[in-house]
């Protein structure tokens, strides 16, 4: 874990180096559409696909804080999680889109490896584009492509706890 760590700083402190900034602001033109929800499970989760991403590899276990509520979620193995990971403790004022989703742009990029989901569940987080994180609270199926992160554990709640607007979000390792 402790390798891991320090890759992952290192990772973070290469990324600064090269000069890799460049701020998007959110335009609030909506960088995403939902679409109608289809062939979901009971459990209203949508079937998808997400290949050569390391997925099955959860590793690392952080805590979103919400509303004074915690909830924790698994990152991936990958490095745009692991670039995620190097920035924490973050503090995030995050935005609303499309009824289904918060968003955040961080000032510097990250690792991307995009690629069509097929669909999003409650409780994704996602990567869109190289700086925008995002977490989905309601799920449906996606054209969109993005670079997955993780997931949310146990998303009981996660709805209410975010809200109709604007909501802060803190995340932290554990």
């Amino acid at each position: 874990m402790k390798i891991f760590k320090l890759f992952a700083a290192f990772v973070f402190i290469a990324l600064l180096i090269s000069g890799c900034s460049g701020a998007k602001t959110s335009s609030g033109d909506g960088y995403t559409q939902a679409e109608t929800v289809a062939g979901t499970s009971s459990q209203g989760e949508v079937s998808s696909t997400i290949s050569g991403t390391g997925v099955d590899d959860v590793s690392n276990n952080i805590t979103l804080v919400i509303n004074g509520k915690n909830f924790s979620a698994e990152l991936y193995d990958n490095r745009a999680a692991s670039d995620l990971l190097a920035l924490l403790p973050v503090d995030m004022d995050m935005s609303e889109l499309n009824g289904n989703e918060k968003y955040y742009y961080f000032p510097n990029r990250l690792s991307s490896s995009e690629e069509r989901v097929g669909a999003i569940n409650a409780g994704d987080i996602m990567l869109y584009g190289d700086n925008c994180l995002v977490i989905f609270y309601e799920s449906f199926k996606t054209q969109y492509s993005y670079t997955p992160l993780g997931r949310i554990k146990d998303c009981d709640g996660l709805k209410e706890a975010l809200g109709a607007g604007a909501v802060s979000v803190r995340l932290e390792a554990g």
